[in-house]
Parts: C-alpha cells; structure tokens; sequence
C-alpha cells in the first residue's frame, strides 16, 4: 500500500495566504457597495427628516427661534427624537442615530430650528467617515433647490468649519463635487466628520 504524504507546515501556510487573499478581495469589493447603501439609505432618511419637520411646525405652531450661532449648537438644544420627526429605524428611546452610528449610546442626528427671515432648521449628523462626507455633500446638495437647502457645513479636525453655500435668493449652485468637498472631507487619523444640512423651514 502506498504511502501517504500529510500536508507540511509551508504549504498550510500556502493555502492560507490564498484564502487570506481572496477574502480579503472580496471584502474590498463589497465595502464600496456597503457604503453605496448606507449613503443612499442616509439620503432617504434626510429627506423624510426634512418633510417631517415642515409638516410638525405646519401641524403646530411655527417658531419663533433664537438666532443661528456662527457654528452648532451654541445655546441651542435639539427637537427630542420622540417627536416623531426621525424615520423609527433612526430612533431608540430618546436617541436618534445615523446609518454610521446605529448603535451609539448619544444621539448623532440631531435637528436644531433657529434664526429669523429665514426661520431655518439645521439637520446635523456627527461621527462621519471621509468616505460617507464625500458622498453625502454631493448627493444632497443635487437637490438643494427643491428642497430649500441652504446651506451645508462641515466640521473637522483639520480644516475647521466650512460652508457651502447651496442656495441664495436668485441662484442655484447646483452639486457640490467631491474635489471641492476632499480638503474639507479629510480629518486626521482616529477623527470624524460633523455635517449640517440647513434648511428654509416654510415653503
């Protein structure tokens, strides 16, 4: 009967490395699309948040806010997440999360109503990535006509806070690109992103 040979140590450790490599493939191919879904599901909650928002203070009683601060919150505090003004996929008891940070134990969408002539209202969500930030200027700023969009700011580490303007009262800028938004999108290593969204709270 013939002898049979077992696998040796070197060639485990072949075999392993391929796998490790088509893993880690795989896993490079399904990031960009796991991103693309986030991105989209977070653009689809904005638009409900800012719907429900209008609808609210239409239901209500419009708001006679404090002025907006140079940068949020200031002495501003946030409409609480059991209004109903969040989608319910957003919301756990008194914490409303974005799509990154589903599990956070603190709030990071937060909606903040301020100013006059304009009233407006500030969607802010906190803890992004350079990925998610360079995605989501664009998207929601395509459509920044039809939805009285602003304004958006971006706050980091390394660049500060800028603003891009979307909407005056005779223009439209239209899509912010991604190459403007990268020098603002790019914190330093272990940071995050802080995006706000400012919107005409009347028609």
């Amino acid at each position: 009967m013939p002898h049979r040979r077992g696998v040796s140590l070197a060639e485990s450790a072949i075999v392993l490395g391929v796998i490790g490599i088509i893993v880690g493939g795989l896993f490079a191919l399904l990031s960009p699309s796991r991103t693309q879904l986030n991105v989209n599901q977070a653009v689809d909650e904005l638009g409900v948040i800012v719907n429900n928002v209008r609808n609210y203070y239409n239901e209500w009683q419009f708001p006679s806010p404090a002025a907006c601060p140079a940068a949020l919150p200031g002495s501003l505090t946030p409409l609480p997440a059991t209004t109903g003004i969040f989608p319910s996929e957003m919301v756990t008891g008194a914490v409303s999360n974005n799509v990154w940070n589903s599990g956070s134990a603190t709030s990071t969408a937060l909606v903040y109503v301020c100013g006059s002539a304009p009233v407006t209202f500030a969607i802010r969500y906190t803890g992004l990535t350079t990925q998610a930030c360079l995605a989501m200027i664009p998207r929601t700023s395509a459509f920044a006509s039809g939805m009285n969009l602003l304004q958006i700011m971006v706050l980091n580490d390394t660049a500060g806070t800028h603003t891009f303007s979307t909407v005056s009262t005779t223009t439209t800028n239209g899509a912010i690109s991604p190459a403007a938004a990268k020098s603002f999108c790019t914190p330093t290593a272990g940071n995050t992103i802080t995006l706000d969204w400012y919107y005409k709270l009347g028609g």
